[in-house]
């Protein structure tokens, strides 16, 4: 025999019944015409990875025309804003359920790091934005190897992530 429990919070985290709550609590505060165009309707999906020298952010847009993307970048944060306009319907068709979110999106993201700003790499592809965003340069790990030896001073080799090394080296006086 089975047992199930019944969780009524559950029913609430479905998308359908969050969105119609969020178009009640919409509809119960006032909203003057400039709210109502600032007013934000979805948000897309985002994957943020840091890649070592680099963060590389993935949107998913689906539907949404490339020039209404807009990017703005600075050094410890990124925003993206722009607009899904709904596909037409021919008149004698009728529109049985649609649960594709339209209108107006923004999504700010914080760095963990600062990067920089002027070299982020922006590529759009199948409704897929992603952002290729280099760390800079005073944030990257460095990775320090001291060797002590006997009876003389330490040599000391840094290395940085990208591969480059360089080796100072003292003798004992």
């Amino acid at each position: 025999m089975t047992v199930r429990y019944w969780n009524p919070l559950w029913e609430l985290e479905t998308t359908r019944h969050r969105r119609q709550l969020d178009e009640l609590f919409n509809q119960i505060g006032p909203a003057t015409s400039q709210q109502s165009k600032k007013q934000i309707h979805w948000t897309p999906a985002a994957r943020l990875v840091d890649q070592g020298d680099a963060y590389v952010l993935t949107m998913l847009l689906p539907v949404v025309n490339p020039d209404a993307i807009d990017i703005q970048v600075s050094r410890n944060a990124i925003a993206i804003s722009g607009e899904r306009q709904p596909t037409s319907v021919a008149a004698e068709h009728t529109v049985l359920y649609d649960d594709i979110s339209y209108g107006t999106f923004r999504r700010v993201i914080n760095l963990p790091d600062a990067i920089q700003n002027t070299q982020v790499q922006a590529d759009f592809n199948a409704g897929h934005l992603t952002l290729t965003m280099p760390k800079a340069e005073e944030v990257r790990h460095r990775v320090v190897k001291v060797n002590v030896a006997n009876g003389a001073k330490p040599a000391i080799s840094t290395a940085a992530d990208n591969g480059a090394s360089t080796a100072q080296e003292t003798t004992a006086q």
